[in-house]
């Protein structure tokens, strides 16, 4: 056996050497091949229906001499199809395309015939092509055509064997070949590597391998020899592809992509010879196969696939030359890439001088000499300009139309219509477009029609994206013809929509942003200027611009050392940075130089990063967030740089936030992850603590097979945070006051997911919120929202708008405040925050838009609402009258043309687009002659969107599109006309038909879905204005399923005719298949909804497929006898007080200049009063709330029906007890009605309880329901308390012995302080302070277990149920049941009283579990430890507080929902949880108070003989709360003493009717008394103190400090200066009155040193050094590289590089030699590559070999932009 292994592979070599040594094509030797190739179009999976095209000839290669061949065709057949193919016989089926039969060829025209036999001559030298002469009158297709057959005959050997082949025909070396090699040879589609692989084949296998040939032309004994070439499309270093790709990028940059995108080519040579035949091997046959596989859905789907056949086979070999005719014209083609059209210029001989001639081409020149294949010269040549426009103007006005009907709106394809308005569009010159501009503004046969054109033809201009329409655009906006919205509109969505972007329409651009029509509208101005930056970006600088724009064809248009960029672009908007006056001007130039992604910019943001400049937090902020688009890319520089602000404790919160959220974009080390997981331990910004501890939480609990890709930053910072959450300081909550959360999600059946990133900051005076969706799609990768929004100084907006609408000052002081405010020379805080407000938003990737507004906006605002409030009429005139209401906007999403040269020479041709047309036109129309105006609207809203693709080719012979695709199609056209006034009180609604739906005779569609294969056959769009879906020859691909329809009737009994139909091929239309396509989102209705385009139909096995599928929901007006309806709504408030009868209450206007909330008295005479009085008195509370609604519902038609409907509802408390009801009743249908009521326990305040004492809570409600509420009920009782084991838990915790230890010691401590010297004193105060903390964390420990309620019963009877409810019942049972089957640990059978339910829930708060205990009818069921999810453990059990709701907050944010001051037992604890020690005296201290000029509110303190008195002033009003020596608290507001009982509660007016004060006195004898701006408690030891504002206004000054959750905060002195003490500061609020005795010598000490006055300053991060550091010099010499099909080169020399923040100020060309590390290296190539990125000069490269020279632009100097301006 071995022997006979050695003799075959001996046999191989001999073959081998024979095919090296003697030629394949012999001089003077006629070669005639019989060739045919085939194109096909499908999709496979569903049917064997195919467009495509079949090509037939015969080919001459004639060889003339070794390096000259000449190649001409004749008898050129053709065929083109579009049906159901089958193979050789009619009962075959087959899924694989190769096995299919086409149709019979036919001859082609003359005309053409002539063109094809028009030969073509070849020139090679040592295997490339150096040239090939070709007729000048050729059109490029027929050129095309011949390159493929070339390069199909073209076998190449690789460089290091250029000794063997002297051309890549006819190899003439003696030495013999490899057996496997790889090269990069040119084709058609660019130059790739192709892997050749050479075996003998045994005559048997010949019918597999050529079963073409038939016997005779077989070896006859003589060995065969197969040649396979492949080729790998993922290597190539050229393409000559044409690619316009939005949005978003793909994973897979070039190439294949995975399933997404597959695309093949495999060619086959056999030959046949004798190893002693002088003659050597004879090629017998040459056979080609190329794949395209395309999922034009992007998620998981049937493909549609693309087939390429060709096979030649020898016919005749001639020892003589026959007569070819001679090239007429010839020019010279130096490559065999792929030639575009240009028409009416000299056509290049070679990429580079095509890409030098269409960069060069006019503006204004229309589209024909710059498109790609589909734009052929022939077809264009023939259609004139005017043709062209009248075309357009006949959509346009077809369009109008059907904007204007109401019927059969599915079928019009409007936003079809308005992709293929711009395929034409495309083809018009600037002043033709202008031309057509001024026709169809005076189209249509009314001012609406003609203004929906006119913004038909605006929008379809800016979606075309052509070089001519963009400067049309400029036109426009330059003349004024558009709106400033939609000017800014249509700014921002350049980016998305252009698809040229020279250098020279760059500088028009440039211009027009810079044009006064622009600049003098702010918001504009910036939103224009952060669309160019964007574009800049995208045209230059991004990495992803080789796929998305045409740069193979065009060649790049820029980059980032282009001198535009450089020396012109970049320094105008430093310019515009720094000239900046307002805060907003400032954050729109920061966003605009960071949005341009240059690293330059870093220097010059710098500054503003820093904090310097006089730069605000805000600025600071959005100066950080600017730098994403660079941050990765500059992430040696940046990390460090973010890294020391996040670390800095002294920068301001929000700026330290968002340098964290730029570290996570940078994929941070383990360094990073662990340093950030340890701070939190030491971290005294309590907020920052938790957007740390959140963002590392919720990555660490994204799970692997949930990520969408292992390639992204969120994979990678999720496997860190896992690995270092353990070491983070946890928080309570999860719904926390600051937040940063990531989710991800991965639907593998489909294969699509998303990352979801939510932050937000609810606390100090910076609010903000940020999101952002990325969705992947497969292999794409893009976002189609991401925003945020900011708001800071939002108290000052309130006050100003209060006092414009007449809102009561709130600048009543108190004069005994005034003079103590005077006494202690309080510094008020005059340059309050300042108002400042935005919002940023991004659309897919590129189209962003900003506004906002600051303080100087404000008075304007206001201003106008106090001229509205004082002169109505104003505002009548301005919004009574008929408003007419048009327009119309276009969208295309994702904007795709792709064009790839075939084996075949001919374009395979793919586009994919997403149009949508929207459009609202109308009037409404305000009446303002009656006492209340009354509205009506008369509206027509209509959408028309598409997903839209096909692959396929264009026939050279009839200028055809064979293609294959899916359409899926989406309309919503909802006709409305709604009316509404107000009268007596009410509200009354009346929705009509409107006169579109009168005049209708056929079914409206309302909405409709649709989803379609298709195959088709047509002229291209140029030629007949037809989207291919639309034509005639489109023919649906119809799957093996049997097409199925339903229809379901809708609201016939309420008089409309609404009908949903479904028609499917789906296999089976089931419950179960809508199970198995909610499966696909993992029954997870948020998924469903993100990826809402994906609802096609399911195989029966459950997955997606594409096969036709549409659903519609349908009204006919005429068949509906229902034609209007009337609703008449009537809202009663009212509120009663105790021993007060209950009132009404409206917001009324006391007169001109203020709006007020009055209360009236119910009236006897309205049955809606009564009905209110009625349930309230029910009730029996003392005090509470409630409200009543009636609506009356008509249907008025041809059987009118009247629906009434009382909804009556009260919510009180009487004593310890709340009640409520809710009565919804309707006598014509159905009512339901609820009756409750909840016993509150005695809960303690602020204190713990006594052991043994427990807190109860029952409950109680009446649920009845049917056609009355007595018909049907529900009686549920229930108590939760605390049970036996929670007891005992409370009981071994020994916490109350802690407590009281801890109490003994802090009475020794303070006496210690008392009589300790100065130097001691300090030691003693750390340790008090840490003992209160420690007990004040014990108390609250204790009172949580003491309320705990771990124990709920419910005992549930109910009257007999209808059946439906059983039914449902039945359901719930059986999905609880279901869910709990694990924790099932018994079941009895016992006989029960029917109608009875009790449930048992025990929590285990120690494990996190639940055990229950069932009993129904059908017995008793046993659950044991039942596993609460992670986010409910923090809520259950619940542990029950005087203010549940506030209790329940706590467990979701794991903080109080009010910032906390306590002081007591000589400790204060801030608002900030800031400790320190201070022992309050007799004399009054501030504790908290308003800072602002207006001093709304204070608090003050003291303590007399060992009691805690409290003083506060509200809106000049005087509370006061003095202990007595009976342990009770005297309560005295204004002077008035105010008697109150424990467990008791009451509102108290002040004197002057400003303030409202609540006032509770708790059953362990706290006094609470809330106040608009605070809540004050104490029980005489210990004060506290909740800031209760929701929205902060000002900061807050005392003893408390300021809020925010910020322990570096100090306690400022009353001067707002800093103290070398907290005890220092809070001696400057201690005011001395007659009363007060004088303080000890330690403290007269501590008040006595502090003399001087230091403001707070930030110590800002020394960023600049850092830069300084990683950016380097200027101008530096480093090696570069360049990735190449895998391998790293790096040139041998180092060259000149500009360092960070630098750019060349000059390049020159320079030819720089490179040598390069293979593929398979990896190690070496990661070794090199981070030498090179660190600088290091690298000698040894010179003595490797070189694999290349490249010439590069190399900078002569560098220097920073900012300095060329």
């Amino acid at each position: 056996i071995v022997w006979l292994n050695m003799r075959a592979f001996s046999l191989l070599i001999l073959a081998l050497g024979a095919v090296a040594s003697h030629p394949l094509f012999h001089s003077d030797k006629e070669y005639v091949f019989e060739y045919r190739g085939q194109i096909l179009n499908g999709i496979p999976e569903l049917s064997n229906q195919f467009a495509g095209l079949t090509i037939q000839s015969e080919v001459i290669l004639q060889a003339k001499d070794p390096q000259t061949f000449k190649l001409a065709l004749k008898n050129v057949r053709s065929s083109k199809f579009n049906e159901e193919l089958r193979g050789s016989t009619h009962s075959e089926h087959f899924s694989n395309w190769r096995k299919l039969r086409t149709p019979d060829t036919q001859q082609v025209p003359s005309e053409f015939e002539s063109i094809l036999e028009s030969p073509i001559e070849v020139q090679m030298v040592n295997g490339e092509i150096q040239n090939i002469q070709v007729s000048q009158n050729e059109p490029e297709w027929s050129v095309n055509f011949k390159k493929s057959l070339v390069s199909l005959m073209k076998v190449q050997v690789p460089s290091n064997q250029q000794d063997l082949a002297q051309n890549v025909l006819r190899p003439l070396s003696t030495s013999g070949l490899p057996s496997t090699w790889k090269v990069m040879e040119q084709g058609i589609d660019g130059k790739c590597e192709n892997t050749y692989q050479v075996m003998e084949v045994p005559e048997y296998m010949l019918q597999e391998y050529a079963p073409e040939l038939v016997e005779h032309e077989k070896c006859q004994g003589n060995k065969i020899l197969q040649v396979i070439k492949s080729r790998d499309v993922n290597k190539c270093t050229e393409r000559s592809s044409f690619q316009f790709n939005q949005p978003g990028k793909f994973f897979c940059s070039t190439g294949n992509c995975g399933s997404m995108w597959q695309r093949s080519s495999m060619t086959k040579y056999i030959a046949c010879g004798t190893e002693s035949s002088s003659n050597g091997m004879e090629i017998i046959a040459i056979y080609n196969q190329g794949e395209l596989h395309q999922s034009l859905q992007a998620y998981r789907t049937e493909n549609v696939v693309t087939g390429v056949m060709q096979y030649l086979k020898i016919k005749e070999i001639k020892s003589s030359l026959s007569h070819l005719q001679q090239i007429q014209s010839p020019r010279t083609v130096e490559d065999l890439f792929y030639e575009y059209s240009f028409m009416g210029q000299q056509k290049p001989k070679d990429a580079h001088e095509r890409q030098s001639l269409l960069q060069n081409m006019p503006l204004t020149a229309d589209r024909v000499k710059n498109t790609i294949v589909s734009d052929s010269e022939s077809i264009l040549s023939k259609i004139s300009p005017n043709a062209l426009k009248q075309r357009i103007v006949e959509i346009v006005n077809q369009v109008v139309k059907d904007l204007q009907t109401v019927e059969q709106f599915e079928k019009k394809h409007v936003a079809n219509q308005v992709l293929t308005m711009t395929k034409l569009f495309s083809l018009l010159s600037t002043e033709q477009m202008k031309s057509l501009y001024q026709e169809v503004k005076q189209q249509g046969s009314n001012e609406v029609e003609k203004e929906m054109a006119r913004q038909l033809i605006v929008e379809v201009a800016v979606l075309t994206g052509t070089n001519p329409a963009i400067m049309f655009v400029k036109d426009l906006i330059q003349s004024e013809e558009m709106s400033p919205v939609r000017m800014g509109v249509t700014l921002a969505m350049l980016p998305h929509y252009i698809r040229t972007p020279t250098v020279k329409l760059l500088n028009e651009i440039f211009e027009l942003i810079k044009s006064p029509v622009v600049t003098k509208h702010q918001v504009l101005k910036m939103n224009s200027q952060l669309a160019f930056a964007t574009l800049l970006n995208k045209a230059c600088i991004d990495r992803n611009r080789y796929t998305r724009f045409p740069i193979f064809v065009y060649g790049e248009f820029c980059n980032s050392e282009s001198s535009e960029v450089i020396n012109k672009y970049i320094p105008f908007f430093a310019n515009q940075l720094h000239s900046a006056q307002s805060e907003s001007e400032k954050i729109s130039s920061v966003l605009t130089l960071g949005a341009i992604g240059h690293k330059s910019v870093l220097s010059i943001l710098l500054p503003y990063i820093e904090g310097k400049s006089q730069t605000s937090p805000v600025v600071q902020r959005m100066a950080i967030y600017s730098l994403n688009a660079i941050a990765h890319e500059q992430r040696d520089i940046l990390l460090p740089v973010f890294s020391s602000l996040v670390h800095n404790p002294s920068e301001e919160r929000n700026v330290r936030i968002a340098a964290l959220a730029m570290m996570l974009n940078m994929e941070p080390s383990m360094v990073h992850f662990q340093r950030l997981a340890t701070s939190t331990w030491f971290e005294k910004d309590i907020e920052f603590q938790k957007f740390v501890y959140s963002t590392l939480k919720s990555l660490s609990t994204i799970e692997v097979q949930n990520q969408p890709s292992y390639n992204t930053p969120l994979f990678r910072n999720s496997v860190k945070a896992r690995m270092v959450l353990p070491i983070a300081k946890p928080i309570a909550g999860f719904l926390t006051s600051t937040l940063n959360h990531f989710t991800a999600e991965w639907l593998k059946d489909l294969e699509i997911g998303y990352h979801i990133h939510g932050a937000y900051s609810m606390t100090s005076n910076m609010k903000q919120v940020y999101g952002k969706l990325e969705y992947f799609l497969e292999q794409l990768k893009f976002s189609p929202i991401e925003f945020c929004f900011h708001t800071q100084g939002t108290g000052q907006l309130i006050e100003k708008i209060k006092k414009a609408i007449g809102s009561q000052s709130d600048d009543v002081i108190h004069p005994e405040w005034e003079k103590i405010v005077s006494a202690l020379n309080l510094q008020l805080d005059e340059s309050e925050v300042p108002m400042s407000t935005g919002i940023w938003t991004r659309l897919f990737d590129d189209v962003q838009f900003t506004t906002g507004f600051e303080s100087r906006d404000i008075e304007p605002m206001v201003q106008y609402v106090k001229d509205i409030i004082s002169r109505p009429e104003t505002l009548k005139q301005q919004v009574c009258g008929r408003k007419q209401l048009n327009l119309v906007k276009v969208n295309n999403w994702a904007p795709t043309e792709v064009m790839i040269p075939s084996d075949m020479g001919l374009p395979i041709v793919l586009e994919f687009h997403m149009p949508s047309v929207w459009t609202v036109k109308g009037d409404i129309d305000v009446q303002c002659s009656e006492s209340m105006p009354s509205v009506s609207m008369n509206l027509l809203t209509k959408t028309s969107s598409a997903m839209t693709g096909y692959i396929g080719t264009v026939c050279p012979f009839t200028k055809e599109v064979v293609a294959a695709g899916i359409h899926e199609h989406s309309t919503f056209n909802y006709p409305v006309k709604v009316s509404g006034r107000m009268e007596m009180g009410k509200v009354k609604l009346s929705f009509t038909e409107t006169n579109e739906l009168k005049s209708s005779s056929n079914p409206v569609d309302i909405w409709t879905y649709s989803i379609k294969p298709f195959t088709v056959m047509k002229p291209v769009a140029y030629v007949d204005a037809t989207p291919l879906v639309n034509h005639q020859n489109a023919k649906m691909i119809k799957s093996n399923a049997q097409m199925k329809n339903k229809k379901i009737e809708l609201y016939q009994s309420l008089g409309f005719d609404l009908q949903f139909h479904v028609q499917t091929e789906q296999d089976i239309v089931d419950f179960k298949s809508v199970m198995d396509r909610f499966a696909l989102y993992k029954y997870n209705p948020i998924n469903a909804a993100l990826f809402s385009w994906t609802k096609t139909a399911v195989t029966a096995d459950g997955y997606p497929s594409i096969r036709y599928h549409s659903m519609k929901l349908e009204y006919n007006p005429q068949r509906s006898s229902t034609k209007q309806i009337e609703i008449d709504l009537d809202m009663t408030f009212a509120h009663q007080r105790e021993n007060e009868h209950p009132k009404q209450l409206m917001l009324s206007s006391a007169n001109s200049q203020s709006l007020q909330l009055q209360s009236h008295n119910l009236q006897a005479s309205n049955q809606q009063h009564q009905k209110l009085q009625q349930a309230l008195q029910k009730l029996d509370i003392n005090s509470g709330i409630g409200f009543t609604t009636r609506l009356n519902i008509k249907l008025v038609g041809g059987s009118p029906k009247s629906y009434n409907f009382v909804m009556t509802a009260g919510h009180g408390q009487k004593g310890m007890e709340q009640k409520w009801n809710l009565h919804l009743e309707n006598q014509q249908a159905f009512s339901i009605c609820m009756d409750g009521s909840m016993t509150l326990p005695l809960l303690p305040y602020m204190k713990h309880q006594e052991q043994g004492q427990s807190a109860t809570f029952h409950y109680k409600n009446t649920i009845g329901f049917g056609n009355t509420c007595q018909e049907h009920k529900i009686n549920i009782d229930g108590r939760s308390s605390m049970s036996q084991n929670q007891q005992m838990r409370e009981q071994e915790s020994q916490i109350s012995q802690q407590i009281s230890q801890i109490d003994g010691e802090i009475r020794q401590l303070n006496n210690q302080i008392q009589n300790t010297q100065s130097t001691e004193t300090v030691v003693i105060q750390k340790k008090l302070e840490f003992q209160v903390q420690k007990r004040n964390e014990l108390s609250q420990q204790l009172i949580s277990l003491q309320n705990t309620l771990d124990e709920v019963k419910l005992h549930i009877t109910y009257s007999p149920m209808p059946e439906y409810i059983k039914k449902y019942t039945r359901m719930f049972e059986a999905g609880i049941n279901a869910i709990l089957m694990p924790y099932i640990t018994g079941f009895e059978r016992t006989s029960r009283t029917h109608g009875e339910i009790n449930v048992d829930l025990k929590f285990q708060p120690q494990y996190n579990t639940v055990n229950m205990v069932l009993q129904s009818e059908q017995g008793t069921m046993r659950y044991h430890n039942i596993r609460m999810p992670e986010n409910l453990q923090k809520i259950l059990p619940f542990v029950a507080s005087e203010y549940n709701t506030e209790q329940l907050i706590l467990s979701l944010q794991g903080d109080e929902l009010y910032p906390k001051c306590r002081i007591g037992n000589g400790v204060v604890q801030s608002f900030s949880k800031k400790t320190y020690s201070y022992q309050l005296d007799d004399c009054y201290h501030i504790l908290s108070a308003d800072s602002r000029r207006e001093m709304t509110h204070s608090v003050m303190g003291k303590t007399v003989n060992g009691k805690q008195h409290v003083k506060s002033f509200v809106l000049g009003s005087k509370m006061e709360l003095k202990p007595t020596s009976q342990q009770e608290i005297e309560i005295e507001i204004d002077g008035q003493r105010i008697n109150l009982n424990k467990n008791e509660r009451k509102e108290i007016q002040s004197q002057n009717g400003k303030v409202t004060y609540r006032v509770h006195r708790t059953s362990n004898n706290i006094v609470v008394v809330e106040t608009p701006y605070n809540r004050i408690s104490t029980d005489g030891d210990v004060i506290e103190i909740e800031s209760t504002r929701s929205v902060v206004q000002g900061q807050l000054k005392g003893l408390c400090g300021t809020v925010g959750g910020d322990k570096r905060e100090n306690i400022l002195t009353a001067q707002a200066c800093l103290a070398q003490s907290s005890q220092a500061a809070a001696l400057t609020y201690r005011y001395k009155d007659q009363s007060c005795s004088t303080l000890n010598q330690q403290l007269q000490h501590i008040k006595d040193k502090q003399t001087s006055c230091e403001k707070t300053q930030i110590v800002r991060s020394q960023v600049s050094q850092l830069l300084k550091r990683k950016s380097g010099e200027c101008s530096q010499m480093k090696h570069t590289m360049i990735h190449q099909t895998g391998r790293l080169c790096i040139s041998q020399i180092p060259v000149v590089q500009c360092g960070g923040g630098c750019a060349p100020k000059s390049v020159i060309m320079k030819s720089v030699p490179f040598t390069c590390i293979p593929s398979d290296r990896k190690r070496v190539i990661k070794l090199y590559e981070e030498k090179v990125r660190r600088g290091d000069i690298l000698p040894e490269l010179r003595n490797m070999d070189k694999s290349f020279s490249s010439n590069m632009h190399v900078p002569v100097s560098c220097a920073h932009p900012g300095l060329l301006i």
